[in-house]
């Protein structure tokens, strides 16, 4: 069974910084509640005032549990300010009381002899995380993601060989629009998923071009859950067949309504399919 079901408070980011207009905390994670989430994904660009800790209280106040925690692994190995932030934050999740801390993993080089060559030096880096966030009691994720290092199947295969100690933060849309595999990730790594980011994709337009932050820009084209072309029955049984117990959460990076009613119609689609 799985953890529960968390919604990501990205929906609400962007629909913040488009419109101009910042819901509160205390209102974003209420409509996350009436939604029909277990819990908040807090994305760390909302803007507030109040600490993590404070942050978790306000969600418990609105009947949420805290999911997970963003951690700023270093880029470089020899980064000593980055390495003190990271074992400073891996205390911050300790205290949370949080089961996974999640990263990504740099931007992606244009050539595939670069991206290889950095991929190994990223798993180095990863590895030496892991280790420290392992000794915590908790398991760092990576977060395969379009436009970054970690994009296809195959670069999640090499760096979880690489990286022993790492687990992974499954993106299906991302992974999707990047080459596709999902069920074979889950059923072939699926010991090493600790986080799944449960999305849907427009599969006959995966990318769109428009203007939603005034100028031209490339976007994937994410769906509300049910409305896009992934198999996503096909993936939570194959998650519940590994035996994956951590959280699904909903993330929805933009919304093309208001996003308490897009969650809402998410979580909605999720319990017909019986999560």
């Amino acid at each position: 069974m799985f953890e529960g079901v968390g919604a990501h408070g990205i929906t609400w980011y962007n629909a913040g910084r488009v419109k101009e207009n910042w819901k509160p905390i205390y209102a974003i994670y209420r409509e996350m509640k009436i939604a029909g989430y277990d819990g908040v994904e807090h994305d760390k660009r909302l803007p507030t005032k109040f600490s993590a800790a404070e942050l978790k209280d306000i969600a418990a106040e609105c009947g949420l549990r805290w999911v997970g925690h963003s951690l700023p692994v270093p880029n470089k190995p020899d980064d000593a300010p980055g390495w003190a932030m990271l074992q400073s934050e891996i205390q911050t999740a300790k205290s949370l009381g949080v089961k996974v801390g999640t990263s990504g993993v740099g931007g992606r080089p244009k050539t595939p002899a670069e991206r290889q060559e950095r991929l190994a030096a990223a798993a180095k880096v990863m590895e030496k995380a892991a280790a420290l966030c392992k000794a915590e009691g908790i398991a760092l994720a990576a977060h395969n993601h379009w436009g970054t290092l970690l994009e296809n199947r195959e670069e999640i295969e090499r760096l979880l060989d690489l990286a022993p100690s790492l687990s992974l933060l499954l993106d299906t849309a991302h992974l999707e629009l990047c080459g596709g595999g999902v069920l074979d990730v889950i059923r072939k790594r699926g010991d090493r998923i600790a986080h799944v980011h449960l999305k849907d994709l427009d599969v006959n337009e995966p990318l769109v071009t428009d203007e939603r932050l005034g100028v031209p820009r490339q976007w994937p084209n994410f769906k509300e859950l049910g409305q896009g072309g992934l198999d996503l029955a096909g993936m939570l049984k194959a998650l519940a067949e590994i035996g994956y117990s951590g959280w699904i959460s909903v993330e929805l990076d933009w919304a093309a309504r208001d996003p308490l009613d897009a969650h809402t119609a998410c979580r909605k689609h999720l319990k017909q399919l019986g999560c």
